[in-house]
This record gives C-alpha cells, sequence and structure tokens, in this order.
C-alpha cells in the first residue's frame, strides 16, 4: 500500500516538476518551494540541515513539514529509546513507520507485529494502536504522517514542562489524539516485552 501511495505521488511530483530529490545526498537543485499545476508550493529538495530538531527523549528531528509539501505528508526520524512502550492511541491521520535501525513492535486493533530494518508499519488512522520497542539499543525509524499536520503536536509537546500533562492534553486535542490510559493492553504489552 505504501509503494502504491509514494509511487503515485512521486508520479505526480515527476510529472508536474521534473524530478523530485529527499535525503542525505542532496548536492544541487532548487531549495525554494516550487509551483506547477496542482503542485503549489512543494520542495524539490529538503537538506537534512532544513529538519528542525526537538530535544526530547525520542531525539525527534522534523525532517519534512506541511509547508514542504503543500500538507500531503510530514516525517519525522526519532529513536523510540529501549523498553519504551508509546500507550494506545488514535488519531486523524496514517503514520508509516520505516525502521533503520533495532526493532518496532505494534499493536493494530488486536493484531501485533513487529518490524525490523528496512520493514514499513502501518498505524492507521483511526485505529486504536500502539508501538514500543522491546529491545535494549533504540530504534531509529522515520515516521511519515499523511496527511501533514500533526508534526506541529510533536513540537507542541516536546515545548512543554515536564509533567505538564494539561498541556499534553490539551495538545492531543487541538490535533485528534486521544491517548487510552486505562486499556487493558498497557500491562498485558508491558508484561509479555518487557517494557516500561
Amino acid at each position: 500500500m505504501f509503494a502504491r501511495v509514494v509511487g503515485l505521488l512521486s508520479h505526480q511530483v515527476l510529472s508536474a516538476v521534473g524530478r523530485t530529490v529527499l535525503g542525505a545526498n542532496c548536492l544541487a537543485g532548487l531549495t525554494r518551494p516550487v509551483s506547477h499545476g496542482l503542485i503549489a508550493a512543494m520542495m524539490i529538495v529538503i537538506n537534512p540541515s532544513d529538519g528542525t530538531p526537538l530535544h526530547n527523549e525520542f531525539q525527534a528531528v522534523v525532517q519534512v513539514r506541511a509547508a514542504h509539501t503543500n500538507g500531503a505528508l510530514a516525517a519525522i526520524e526519532q529513536v523510540v529509546p529501549p523498553r519504551r512502550l508509546i500507550p494506545p492511541h488514535v488519531h486523524e491521520n496514517d503514520v508509516w513507520v520505516y525502521v533503520i535501525s533495532g526493532e518496532i513492535g505494534i499493536l493494530v486493533g488486536e493484531e501485533i507485529a513487529h518490524a525490523g530494518p528496512g520493514c514499513w508499519a502501518l498505524k492507521p488512522r483511526r485505529v486504536v494502536h500502539a508501538m514500543w520497542n522491546r529491545g535494549d539499543i533504540g530504534a531509529r525509524i522515520i515516521e511519515v504522517l499523511t496527511p501533514a499536520g500533526t508534526e506541529r503536536w510533536f513540537e507542541e509537546i516536546a515545548a512543554l514542562a515536564s509533567g505538564d500533562a494539561t498541556g499534553f492534553e490539551e495538545a492531543c486535542r487541538r490535533h485528534g489524539i486521544q491517548f487510552f490510559r486505562d486499556s487493558p493492553w498497557i500491562a498485558e504489552l508491558r508484561q509479555r516485552f518487557g517494557l516500561r
């Protein structure tokens, strides 16, 4: 599914502007927004130095944001700490997770799966899901948010004072994210995979 979506988006962008390069080997080319037909104000090249570090426990960096893609997608690179559980929650966008190194586990509905380096995992919109790292080293991932917008949630929660539960809940409400802190899955996943 992701390959088909990316292929379609890539085809549209390539057809509209000739070529698109995103990544660490951005040597030359346009680094300003381009408008052409239906593609309005999209970046042709996004350099690694254009990312916004969030200085949180996940070492998150917003690499691609809504303003770069006319709202189509955003991408965040981060490290899921060892033995860390992101509890069950829902949101209003699809999130595709690409595993660079380490391994992540995901719960989607009632299904549990694990993904290692080179794998993609889907956290679909409006379906309860959780994510974790059962390993002893950080799992480096890239999350592709479709459509874009919730990268602002990551920025907002990173800016909160430690323990600001009210600020966290308000940010979740603004961005259509709901955590289920009383989910029975929390205790089960912690016990089964040795998570905190």
